[in-house]
Formats: structure tokens, C-alpha cells, sequence
């Protein structure tokens, strides 16, 4: 090889190494703007009380009958409280707080969709709540089961919304892909936004159950709540 030759190797792979590093920056500059932005969200209104479980994150909106809204993958409490915001207008009480690992609530040892369901009790009885329905949705459906499975007197009534509750080939509940000791990290927050900038519809399909050529011919409302949903699914 001349030095001529060699020089010019050597012009191209640094101009190529230098040219990745610069769109890897860029990239991470996009991703820490919206992280930061969601994280600005999310620390607005929210509430720590101490139970007997521990810390838990939790936030109120109406008043009413009572009901534990228990988001699913992503998010925390906010998503509680925009699933419950039509009710929250209609004489019900709201309850919504972050499960485990999400936001501020604390990821314990055992995270177990049994374990998390005593927190929930031990949030109501915080709360001096003797009995609230339950709404589940998604991956916080296992657990809100579980609530009404231990504690049928504390539950006045259980609605699943797309949950994610059993699957036949585990015989027991459906897990996420995601390990727990991953997706409390800054990487499954990458990978989320990620993936909604580059495959949207993809995470239409897998984070909220719905067909993307069904959100594709809804209504400019209906649209533009679901991309809400997947935006707000920041921080996970």
C-alpha cells in the first residue's frame, strides 16, 4: 500500500468515524430535549404519599365514587389521569398512581403483580378509602386482578381495558419482553423513543393493542388522542 493510498484509507474512515459520532450527538441531543420535556410533565401535580408499603406516587382528579385507575407500560401516574378524565366530569373520584418502578414510586424487590395489588390497598388505606373500583388497563391489568382476587370487599367493581392478563403459552400471566431490571433505565426510554419516531406503528401494535390501519382511517380527534397516548408514554 503507497502512503498515497493509505492517506486516502485513512481520509475516509476518519471522515466516516467523524460523521457518525456527529449524527449519534444529534440524535442524543433530539432524545434528551423530549426526555427532559417529559420529565418537566410529569413532576407537575403529582403527590408522594407514605403507606405502610412504602413511597407511592399518586394523583387526584373529581370527586365521587371512587376509582384506582392503574396505568399500564409507560408513563405513571398521568396516564392514570387522562384514561379517568372523562369520569373525573361525571361524579368520580380518580385515584391514579405510578406503579412500581415508574416515576417516583420506588422499584421494590418483589414487584410481583401480588405484591403490587397490597400496595394498592395500602395507597386506599392511606387514602382512608374503605372500597373503589378498579380500572386496569394494559400491563396494569394483572395486578389490578389480583386486587380484587385478595380483596373482593375492598373492590366495588373491576374493568380491564386491553389487558394484558394471561397468556396461554406461559400458563400464567403475560410478561413484559422487557426485563424489570432494564426498563427502569435510561436505555428502555431510548428504545421507546426510538421506536415512535421510526416505527410508529409498530408501537401502536405492541404498546397499546391497536391495529396502526385502524388509527390511520379514525377521526383527526381520535388521531390525535392516540398520538397523545404514545407521547405521553415518556419517561417509562
Amino acid at each position: 500500500m503507497t502512503f498515497t493510498s493509505w492517506l486516502q484509507r485513512h481520509y475516509v474512515l476518519s471522515s466516516f468515524a467523524f460523521g457518525l459520532a456527529a449524527a449519534v450527538l444529534v440524535v442524543w441531543w433530539h432524545f434528551d430535549t423530549d426526555f427532559e420535556q417529559a420529565r418537566a410533565r410529569v413532576k407537575q401535580g403529582s403527590l408522594l404519599i407514605e403507606t405502610r408499603c412504602g413511597s407511592i406516587e399518586y394523583q387526584e382528579a373529581g370527586t365521587g365514587v371512587p376509582l384506582l385507575a392503574v396505568h399500564g407500560m409507560g408513563g405513571g401516574y398521568d396516564r392514570g389521569l387522562a384514561l379517568g378524565a372523562p369520569l373525573a366530569k361525571q361524579g368520580v373520584r380518580v385515584i391514579a398512581m405510578s406503579r412500581f418502578g415508574y416515576l417516583r414510586t420506588p422499584m421494590p424487590i418483589d414487584a410481583s403483580p401480588e405484591a403490587q395489588a397490597e400496595a394498592y390497598m395500602c395507597l386506599l388505606d392511606a387514602l382512608g378509602i374503605k372500597q373503589a373500583a378498579v380500572m386496569g388497563y394494559s400491563a396494569g391489568a394483572p395486578s389490578a386482578l389480583q386486587l380484587a382476587i385478595r380483596h373482593p370487599d375492598r373492590v366495588s367493581a373491576l374493568v380491564l381495558l386491553v389487558p394484558i392478563a394471561y397468556s396461554p403459552s406461559t400458563k400464567g400471566y403475560a410478561r413484559s419482553p422487557v426485563p424489570q431490571s432494564v426498563e427502569t433505565t435510561i436505555l428502555a426510554d431510548f428504545l421507546l423513543w426510538s421506536g415512535l419516531h421510526l416505527a410508529r406503528d409498530q408501537v401502536i401494535k405492541f404498546a397499546r393493542a391497536t391495529p396502526a390501519e385502524l388509527v390511520a382511517t379514525a377521526s383527526a380527534t381520535e388521531r390525535a388522542r392516540v398520538d397523545a397516548m404514545l407521547d405521553d408514554m415518556l419517561p417509562v
